[in-house]
């Protein structure tokens, strides 16, 4: 079937559909945003670090590491396994392959955070070829076993013929779910005013901040492990490493 943007579009759509559809799963996965959301605040507290928003955000981001690693990964790894499953293609222990993909996958996702922060170093447009040319290169690394210099020619030929493709969904996922983000949290950090101390770890509005936030990154993950499965049709199963 001939591809069209209004059908490119769609996956937006079908990741809003697969979300509410592992609505349990998905729960889990905001219930370790909440609780991984703690971390960075708890650490800050028990530290005693300046209290500066750099400082903040760095602990943040440590907290919610696992996240990136582990939880976000495993969903999409299962949720490929079971779509592939009903397209007719052999049955794969997913567990297995995530056991032997998940360490090699977050490499190739910090060899990629480094080239694009190389690339912010130069001047933004070259941080912005990076990431269009090797940004599937850590997908590839999951759902297909690839080794990362593999996954990174992968990403570059897939991108040299499908990158208006992906350009277009990914500008519209990423508008949405920085949209959606920001129309949450204005009103709940507003709401939340400043908490200090424990206050900060269990005011309610910032447990359904750190919520909303694992939630919208988890439809922005689908999203595009369904925005690639559309670009890059699997060619059979992988062994699991």
């Amino acid at each position: 079937m001939e591809s069209t943007p209004s059908r490119d579009l769609a996956t937006l759509v079908d990741g809003t559909r697969h979300l509410w559809g592992r609505r349990r799963p998905a729960a889990l996965v905001a219930l370790a945003g909440i609780l991984l959301g703690a971390v960075g605040p708890g650490l800050h507290l028990l530290s005693g670090l300046p209290g500066d928003r750099d400082t903040a955000t760095l602990l943040m981001a440590v907290g919610l590491l696992p996240m990136e690693i582990f939880f976000i990964p495993r969903f999409l790894l299962r949720l490929d396994a079971e779509l592939g499953e009903a397209e007719g293609q052999a049955s794969l222990d997913w567990r297995a392959a995530f056991e032997a993909r998940w360490l090699r996958a977050f490499g190739a996702k910090l060899l990629l955070a480094a080239l694009v922060a190389l690339g912010i170093m130069a001047l933004v447009l070259p941080a912005l070829v990076v990431l269009l040319a090797f940004g599937w290169a850590p997908m590839r690394v999951l759902l297909r076993g690839e080794r990362i210099g593999e996954a990174l020619r992968g990403s570059v030929l897939l991108m040299r013929r499908a990158w208006r493709r992906a350009f277009l969904v990914v500008c519209a996922a990423f508008a949405i779910t920085f949209g959606l983000g920001i129309a949450v949290e204005v009103p709940l950090v507003l709401l939340a005013g400043e908490p200090k101390g424990l206050l900060a770890l269990v005011h309610p509005a910032l447990l359904l901040l750190r919520a909303v936030e694992s939630v919208l990154s988890l439809w922005l993950s689908i999203v595009l492990l369904l925005l690639y499965r559309r670009l890059a049709p699997r060619e059979g199963r992988t062994d699991p490493g």
